[in-house]
C-alpha cells in the first residue's frame, strides 16, 4: 500500500493509507475504508447510509426514493412524477419547467416560451413573446407573429406582401416582375433584359455597365474593357486598354500579349 506492506485478509488500502480492521464490505472514501452497508461516501465525506435508495447531493446523502438533488439542494419529491426545475422540485404532470422557472401546465400542449408558457395549438412563440396564431400561414418575424399570406419578413422587418413575385431587398419587399434590387435599392425594371449597375437599373440591350460606369451599347459588338467600352469588330482589349485593329489585319488574328496587341500572323508572344 504505497511503500508499506499490508495484509489483505485483515487490512484495506485506500490512496496509499492502510485501514484496519478490514470492514465487512470495504469502500474507499478518500484515504479511509468504510463498510458500504453502513456508510456512504459523498464528496469524500463519510455519511451514514440513508434508507431506501442511497444517493449523494454534493456533500450530503439522501434517499432517492423520497427526495431529489436539484443543483446541490435536496428537495422532497411531490409525487412519483417529480423532477427538478433549477433548485426546486416540481410535479411534471401539473407543472412545466421553462429556463428554471416553474409554470402551470394547463394542457398537454403547454410549451415553453423563454421563461413563460403558451398553448401550441392556438399560440406561437416569437423570440420569447407569445402571440395568438395568425390565420393561414403563421410565421415569426423577430418578436412579432405574422401571416405570410399577407405580410413578408425582410431581415426582421414586417412588410406588406407585394403582388406578383415577391422578394426582399434588405429591409423592404418588392415585386421581382416589375422591380429589382440593386445594391440594396429598389429600382423599376426598364426592360425585360434589365441589369443592375451599382444602384442603378439599366436596359442591358442598350447599355453596358463597365466597372460601375454606364455606357451606351452602340452595337451588339460592344463590350467592356475595364471601365471603358470596346467595339470588338474593330478593336481589341488588352488588360483594360483599348487598341484599334490595324487596317488589313483580321480581328481573329489581332491578339494580346499581356498589355500589348500583336498580329499573330507575323508576330509571336513569348512569356507575355
Amino acid at each position: 500500500c504505497g511503500s508499506l506492506p499490508f495484509d489483505p485478509q485483515t487490512e484495506y488500502c485506500c490512496n496509499d493509507v492502510i485501514t484496519r480492521p478490514l470492514p465487512a464490505n470495504p469502500l474507499c472514501c478518500g484515504n479511509r475504508a468504510v463498510d458500504s452497508d453502513i456508510y456512504i461516501c459523498c464528496a469524500e465525506e463519510v455519511l451514514v447510509t440513508p434508507c431506501g435508495l442511497p444517493a449523494c447531493c454534493q456533500g450530503n446523502s439522501f434517499d432517492g426514493n423520497t427526495h431529489l438533488c436539484c443543483e446541490g439542494e435536496i428537495q422532497s419529491k411531490m409525487s412519483p412524477q417529480s423532477e427538478c426545475c433549477g433548485q426546486a422540485a416540481m410535479n411534471i404532470v401539473l407543472s412545466i419547467c421553462c429556463n428554471d422557472e416553474i409554470n402551470e401546465r394547463r394542457t398537454l400542449l403547454t410549451t415553453c416560451c423563454n421563461t413563460t408558457t403558451y398553448e401550441s395549438d392556438v399560440e406561437i412563440c416569437c423570440s420569447g413573446s407569445v402571440h395568438p396564431i395568425p390565420t393561414d400561414n403563421p410565421r415569426c418575424c423577430q418578436s412579432q407573429a405574422v401571416d405570410l399570406s399577407v405580410f413578408m419578413c425582410c431581415m426582421d422587418h414586417i412588410n406588406m406582401r407585394p403582388c406578383g413575385d415577391p422578394d426582399c431587398c434588405i429591409f423592404n419587399a418588392f415585386d421581382k416582375n416589375t422591380h429589382m434590387c440593386c445594391n440594396g435599392k429598389i429600382r423599376s425594371r426598364p426592360s425585360m433584359n434589365s441589369r443592375c449597375c451599382n444602384t442603378t437599373a439599366i436596359d442591358a440591350d442598350n447599355f453596358l455597365c463597365c466597372d460601375g460606369l454606364i455606357h451606351t451599347r452602340v452595337t451588339d459588338s460592344y463590350s467592356c474593357c475595364g471601365e471603358f467600352t470596346v467595339d470588338l469588330d474593330v478593336q481589341v482589349c488588352c488588360y483594360g486598354t483599348v487598341h484599334e485593329i490595324p487596317d488589313g489585319v483580321a480581328k481573329k488574328d489581332y491578339r494580346c500579349c499581356r498589355t500589348t496587341p500583336f498580329d499573330r500572323t507575323v508576330e509571336k508572344c513569348c512569356f507575355g
